[in-house]
């Protein structure tokens, strides 16, 4: 049985767009793993078929989810736990995920502000 899920996902079967945003999405992750490092949760960005995760240790892992599409161009990030945390914390899961979310949003609400954002306007210049 274990032989039937024995096909690797490998970069050629993946076209060059969702390529591009998966490395964003990696990058990203490394980002946000800071955020979560103290804590039993963890954060995964959903992206068409793909779940791109944050393990317990650190490190990332992306699975791709065969026969199911997203919306495309959108991106989704998810508060993620694993079994032990959910047997462990059952009665305080719905606070302590809202409270990771909380948090997260005020790291990034920081971390926006601190990108300086400029407008140009854009002028069509038409003849007298």
């Amino acid at each position: 049985m274990e032989e039937s899920y024995n096909h690797p996902v490998s970069l050629k079967d993946i076209s060059k767009t969702d390529n591009t945003a998966l490395r964003e999405i990696f990058r990203q992750l490394r980002r946000l793993k800071f955020c979560v490092q103290n804590v039993k949760y963890k954060l995964c960005i959903i992206y068409h078929a793909y779940l791109c995760c944050i393990r317990r240790d650190g490190t990332f892992e992306c699975f791709y989810v065969n026969g199911q599409k997203f919306p495309p161009n959108n991106r989704k990030l998810v508060v993620t736990f694993d079994l032990e945390t959910l047997y462990n914390k059952l009665d305080s899961i719905a606070i302590d995920i809202k409270t990771v979310r909380d948090g997260l949003y005020k790291v990034l609400d920081k971390n926006q502000l601190k990108i300086p954002i400029v407008f140009l306007p854009f002028y069509i210049l038409e003849k007298p």
